[in-house]
């Protein structure tokens, strides 16, 4: 016979897998009865520690899985204790690096042919293009530039010299005699170019007479002041000087000046001596040109009434005021010089009143014009020879040079003829490209 079982003993051990039992109470058999069952049993326990998983620390960052453009780096830690399997937490750990866009350089695609000129002649331009196939990014190289340009058909173009207006004659280069001359000029609007047409001569002149010359009167220098003279043996008196004509006026000419000049003086004094002050500066001329005068004063502080002289005035020596040329109408033409085959008659005009000074100069007073041009005999053209060889340019560079040229009459035109004309002098421009900057000492 068997009692029930007893409860089951603690787990042998505190912590992880041990024993417990039980046991119960048997009465033997008696008599040859059955045999007893076993009256103890053992089974295996686990108690559940509750202990920590135990790491060690983390190591450092690996490096970056990329070096730009967004990677990731990881650090990984080991397992020291992991009692009854318990669960430890993650062995590695990952975090972005390199983040930065990666850089990318600019692609750009070749060249394109140039295109047209922008000129036929003198100096155009032409351009080429490309474009982007690869835009940068990050730091990668800037694109460069996508069009160029060059210079093209930089030869001259055909250009013909051009010429402005004649200029009014100039006034005569003596204001009268014989042997004065007058000249025009023109300039150049726009120089030849590219085998272009040569400039005409810029310049012609010819001869002028504007009457005979008037001369003026011109005097010496003055003689020194005579020795003072009076009436009396005391008192005013007076002191002369004088000048001489050298050249006496003829015909219009400016008029000869005083030749006689006086001024007050003292032989003594008389009586009482008058005393005076020192002597003003002189006053300014009554006039800036021509015959004028100038004072000067002084003040007596005696009780004597005819102290004297108290003012002096002596001539300025001005320059004649100028006056402008005064002419007379012109007078009839005169009788033809030819009856045929071609003369001249003149006129002529008088001066009324001659130019002195600044004044305005007096114009021509005698001119002349062809008359009677019919042929008396067999008509001949005038003939010319051929153009000198160009002489030296006068400048090396520059737009002020020039250069001539002549011919000269081989026969004379007689009758109706065609004429010889005035153009046997030529000029014309030359170097005028631009000079070279100076050079300068190192």
């Amino acid at each position: 016979q068997v009692g029930g079982w007893s409860n089951w003993s603690n787990c042998s051990v505190e912590c992880g897998v041990g024993v417990q039992n039980r046991s119960r109470q048997v009465q033997q058999p008696t008599l040859g009865g059955a045999a007893c069952p076993k009256n103890y049993e053992e089974r295996d326990c686990d108690n559940n520690c509750e202990v920590d998983c135990e790491m060690t620390e983390w190591t450092q960052w690996g490096p970056c899985s990329l070096s730009c453009g967004g990677g990731t780096s990881t650090r990984t830690r080991t397992i020291v204790s992991q009692p009854h399997d318990a669960p430890c937490p993650e062995l590695t750990s990952s975090q972005p690096c390199n983040t930065h866009e990666c850089p990318v350089d600019c692609q750009v695609s070749q060249w394109s042919d140039f295109g047209a000129c922008s000129e036929s002649c003198g100096g155009g331009t032409q351009t080429r293009m490309r474009s982007i196939t690869q835009s940068p990014a990050g730091t990668g190289a800037s694109c460069p530039a996508l069009s160029d340009a060059q210079n093209c058909n930089t030869f001259d173009c055909l250009v013909d010299c051009q010429v402005n207006q004649w200029s009014e004659w100039s006034s005569c280069s003596v204001p009268c005699g014989e042997g004065g001359t007058i000249s025009r000029s023109r300039t150049v609007k726009v120089f030849p170019a590219g085998g272009g047409a040569e400039c005409p001569f810029l310049t012609e002149s010819n001869r002028c007479f504007l009457g005979p010359c008037d001369a003026g009167c011109q005097v010496g220098p003055w003689t020194e002041w005579s020795e003072c003279s009076t009436a009396a043996t005391c008192g005013e008196g007076k002191e002369e000087r004088s000048r001489d004509i050298v050249s006496d006026v003829s015909g219009g000419g400016m008029p000869c000046p005083p030749l006689g000049d006086s001024r007050s003086c003292t032989v003594r004094l008389c009586s009482v001596d008058c005393t005076f002050s020192t002597w003003s500066a002189w006053s300014e001329c009554s006039a800036s040109c021509g015959i004028a005068t100038r004072v000067r004063t002084r003040l007596s502080d005696s009780a004597q009434p005819d102290c004297s002289p108290l003012e002096e005035t002596e001539s300025c020596d001005n320059p004649p005021c100028p006056q402008d040329c005064v002419l007379s109408e012109w007078s009839s033409w005169g009788v033809c010089t030819a009856d045929c085959g071609g003369g001249l008659w003149e006129r002529e005009r008088k001066v009324q009143t001659i130019p002195i000074g600044y004044g305005a100069p007096c114009g021509i007073l005698r001119e002349s014009a062809p008359c009677n041009t019919h042929s008396c005999t067999t008509d001949v053209d005038c003939e010319l020879s051929e153009w000198s060889e160009w002489g030296v340019c006068s400048e090396s560079c520059g737009s002020n040079g020039s250069r001539s040229r002549s011919r000269s009459v081989i026969v004379q035109p007689v009758g109706d003829g065609l004429p010889c004309g005035t153009h046997l002098h030529g000029e014309a421009v030359c170097n005028h490209g631009p000079c070279p900057p100076p050079a300068f000492p190192v």
